[in-house]
């Protein structure tokens, strides 16, 4: 079968899940979801080429699930209009360089982010943006493990990899489960200026 290039516009108006998986769909744009949809809660995108997300996408759904994951994107999307539903992100493996808090400071009910594998430096404390966040996948990301970081001890379920510190050298090579909170945050970061 021919691969999408484009969202279709002929999908049922009371379609609950939508999968579009592995096509060559490269934007999503307003008028493919907003309005259209009021019974979606869930959308899987994943192994497509997304490179845009229209800002003020998804209006008039109930999404709770999005997986963007595999696509090209290097901005992180505005889900503000699902933001009293989206409850479930996978966005892992796309080009995303930063994370900014008003990027991601709407999601407020947000509890599972799966980010890993994308080149994202620094990293914002995500705990104090997404308060319900208990579940962050960052599995593939290399750390400054330092203070700047010491929040990633707090979350409930976090997936790094074994190994994840690129520096200091004090903590290269060392465990991520061995390493504890307290010594993150007695730990000062990469180019921070210290005043004595």
């Amino acid at each position: 079968p021919a691969s999408l290039p484009n969202i279709p516009n002929d999908v049922d108006a009371s379609v609950t899940e939508l999968s579009l998986s592995w096509n060559q769909i490269s934007a999503i744009r307003q008028t493919d979801f907003n309005d259209k949809y009021p019974n979606l809660f869930s959308v899987d995108l994943k192994y497509n080429r997304v490179t845009t997300v229209e800002k003020g996408c998804f209006r008039g759904t109930v999404l709770s699930y999005v997986n963007l994951e595999g696509n090209l994107l290097d901005y992180f999307p505005d889900f503000c209009e699902v933001n009293q539903t989206l409850r479930t992100l996978l966005i892992k493996m796309n080009s995303l360089g930063t994370i900014k808090e008003e990027d991601i400071g709407c999601l407020v009910l947000l509890e599972v982010l799966y980010m890993g594998f994308n080149p994202i430096a620094p990293l914002p404390d995500l705990s104090q943006i997404l308060p319900s966040l208990t579940v962050l996948g960052l599995g593939g990301i290399t750390f400054d493990c330092c203070r700047d970081i010491a929040w990633m001890k707090g979350i409930t379920i976090l997936y790094v990899d074994a190994y994840p510190c690129q520096s200091p050298t004090s903590f290269i090579g060392i465990f991520w489960m061995e390493i504890t909170r307290y010594q993150l945050e007695e730990t000062y970061c990469s180019g921070e200026i210290l005043y004595f």
